[in-house]
This record gives structure tokens, sequence and C-alpha cells, in this order.
């Protein structure tokens, strides 16, 4: 589940640079469709991943 969170947030930066490149180049497609993977990506951290990540950095600590 760790694996999880870390791979949701390195989905939810690359698209955060896609949503900034796409804005910045007037590149609408790409800016589509990095805002909807990011949020998407969110939704799944927060909704799978904080569950998970609660349980696991207690052990870890």
């Amino acid at each position: 589940m760790k694996t999880l969170c870390i791979l949701a947030v390195l989905i939810m930066a690359v698209c955060h640079i896609g949503m900034w490149h796409g804005a910045s180049h007037i590149n609408v497609a790409l800016f589509k469709v990095s805002f909807v993977t990011y949020y998407i990506s969110f939704f799944f951290t927060f909704l799978f991943g904080f569950v998970a990540c609660a349980e696991e950095c207690p052990k870890a600590a």
C-alpha cells in the first residue's frame, strides 16, 4: 500500500507539471488530460492511500 501512496504522489507531481506546461503554452488538450488525471490521483490518494499511510507510518516510526 505504501508503494501505491508513493505512485499516486508521483502521478500528481507529473500531472501538476503537465498542467503548468499546458497552461503556459496554451496547450488545452495537455492541460485537460493533466487536470483530470491529477484530480483522479488526488481522490485516489485520499480515498485509499491516506488510510494505508496512516496505518503504516506509526509502525515505521
